[in-house]
């Protein structure tokens, strides 16, 4: 029995014995092969290669975009009345303040607004993809009726 506690030991020794010489070897080729991970702490908290030798920042969440800004109102005006002569039709449309008579034809201006169509009793405005209807004898405390104009693709039948 006490041949096998030999026995053992010896092969025991003869393993750190080659490990000894393993690690020599790994350390005559990598020299840091004789450094733990743990040691090396600090070289992944202050990289070789980067150079302010400090880690990239974590990123950041991304920046949410800003709600757009609300539609432009529609112009403020009353269409006082509508006027068809040789050379078209021409809306008569009070604005203010100051209070100031205009008149306007299709494709006038006013407000940022584009006059669209001019009908016996109402003028339409267009901006963008909306549109604005004044009718002859609104009320005006009565919100004026601002809506999408329509879809091209609809069929007018429906």
């Amino acid at each position: 029995m006490r041949g096998l506690y030999l026995l053992g030991a010896l092969l025991a020794a003869a393993c750190v014995a080659a490990s000894a010489q393993e690690t020599g070897e790994r350390a005559r080729l990598n020299p840091l092969a004789r450094f733990e991970p743990g040691q090396l702490a600090e070289t992944l908290r202050r990289p070789l290669f980067s150079s302010s030798r400090r880690p990239p920042p974590p990123p950041t969440a991304a920046l949410r975009d800003e709600a757009p800004p609300p539609p432009p109102e529609p112009p403020r005006l009353t269409l006082m009345g509508v006027v068809t002569d040789w050379s078209g039709a021409r809306a008569l449309v009070k604005t203010g303040p100051p209070i100031r008579m205009r008149s306007l034809r299709r494709d006038d201006e006013i407000e940022g607004w584009r006059v669209v169509e001019i009908a016996p009793r109402r003028v339409v405005f267009g901006r963008d993809a909306r549109r604005h209807i004044v009718a002859l004898f609104a009320s005006p405390v009565r919100p004026a009726i601002a809506s999408p104009l329509p879809d091209a693709s609809a069929s007018e039948g429906d």
